[in-house]
């Protein structure tokens, strides 16, 4: 039974295949015409033509009026494009997925009649998605000048626009649309959504090694006892006490947990998509790990823990505070959304000595949406319909000791 149904999942395939091949690409731009209802009008008016020559007069009526309407409904949406000057900028610069953010779309109308059917195209598009209005209109004043805030919710990390947005038109009759690329644009970043990793208190490094168990002295962190004093210790350590009983300054000396650092390691590789479906299914998997990636090494450097993020061969040290945080989540947000192929996504080893790491990949079976984590106590399965915030709420109780990873 197996084989059978192997056999019949590889014939699907074939066919499927054989469905979606362009096997005359030189040819597309000849019928791109017959795209749109424009092309088959025109078809209409050259057969009405040959009636009028040589069957019956009845021909020329139709080609007169089949002409003006192809007339009207090309020269409208062309005269459209060129009367308007729009201006699209989101009114935030950068903001998560899932989250909602105005779009505002300034327009000028120079031409002496209202527009009808305006829409920006685009913007919020990614390469091989088919084109869908980021923003329509249904009116445009003469001679005027507005504004207009429209609120998107992007759903995928990355910077916008992906391709050049472009303003369209296909009134009166939605015979042809016309286009013209929107120069004036700001750009609007995506970072990827974060979810809360269980909270946990400060912990020690697992392995005995400069980074290892115990409190290393230092500026800061419990008092471990008093020394002398030594060229580059701050006053502020001084231990005045004692050094009124004894005659020469001492410090307190101080020490903080020690931190073994991470390694966030990211796979980036995904297949060939063979479809349009298949092409979101593999986004949307790829997205998910980027999502535990992203919440891992935040939850990470939120406690303060040394962080390297690690995307196929690129390696990002992340340095503390709020800049290294931003910096960690352009870095995932520059992801591309089709990943790389897994000849190209080669990935730089993680090992080092005192270093720990979390793996974050993808299963490779024919289960899609699977995300992986390996640590260093096993592997973590995240399924497709797993709510990722209730994951990793529970992530490290998962792994069983965060010592090890924190």
């Amino acid at each position: 039974m197996a084989t059978v149904s192997t056999d019949r999942l590889a014939t699907q395939d074939r066919i499927s295949s054989v469905l979606v091949t362009d096997f005359c690409p030189w040819a597309n731009r000849y019928v791109y015409w017959l795209k749109e209802p424009i092309g088959w009008f025109l078809v209409a008016w050259a057969a009405s033509i040959l009636v009028g020559l040589y069957a019956s007069t009845v021909g020329w009526v139709l080609a007169s009026i089949l002409g003006s309407v192809i007339l009207v409904g090309m020269a409208w949406p062309w005269l459209a494009v060129r009367a308007v000057r729009c201006r699209l900028a989101p009114a935030l610069d950068e903001i998560h997925e899932g989250q909602t953010c105005d779009l505002v779309l300034s327009v000028r109308n120079r031409f002496p009649l209202p527009l009808w059917g305006m829409a920006i195209e685009g913007y919020l598009d990614r390469h091989g998605d088919d084109a869908r209005p980021t923003i329509a209109l249904a009116c445009v004043p003469m001679i005027s000048e507005a504004e207009y805030r429209l609120a998107a919710t992007p759903q995928l990390r990355g910077h916008y626009p992906v391709v050049p947005p472009q303003i369209t038109c296909s009134m009166p009759f939605g015979l042809w649309t016309a286009k013209r690329a929107l120069s004036d644009h700001a750009t609007l970043t995506v970072l990827p959504r974060i979810s809360r990793v269980r909270d946990e208190p400060e912990r020690i490094g697992g392995r005995q090694a400069e980074s290892g168990d115990g409190l290393r002295a230092g500026q800061a962190g419990e008092p471990l006892g008093v020394r002398d004093f030594r060229g580059g210790d701050r006053l502020r350590n001084v231990h005045w006490v004692h050094t009124a009983r004894t005659g020469r300054l001492t410090v307190c000396e101080r020490g903080a947990p020690q931190q073994q650092p991470v390694d966030i390691v990211l796979d980036p590789s995904l297949p060939t998509a063979r479809d349009a479906a298949h092409r979101m299914a593999l986004r949307e998997s790829l997205a998910r790990r980027v999502r535990v990636a992203a919440s891992l090494a935040v939850g990470l450097h939120a406690h303060h823990t040394p962080v390297r993020l690690i995307v196929g061969p690129t390696v990002l040290p992340v340095q503390p505070g709020s800049t290294g945080r931003r910096r960690l989540l352009v870095a995932l947000a520059n992801v591309p959304a089709d990943g790389v192929p897994a000849d190209h996504a080669v990935v730089s080893s993680p090992s080092c000595q005192g270093r720990a790491s979390l793996s974050v990949r993808g299963e490779q079976s024919a289960k899609s949406g699977v995300v992986v984590v390996e640590t260093v106590h096993g592997l973590v399965r995240i399924e497709p319909d797993q709510s990722l915030d209730q994951v990793l709420a529970r992530f490290w109780l998962e792994v069983n000791d965060v010592a090890r990873v924190a």
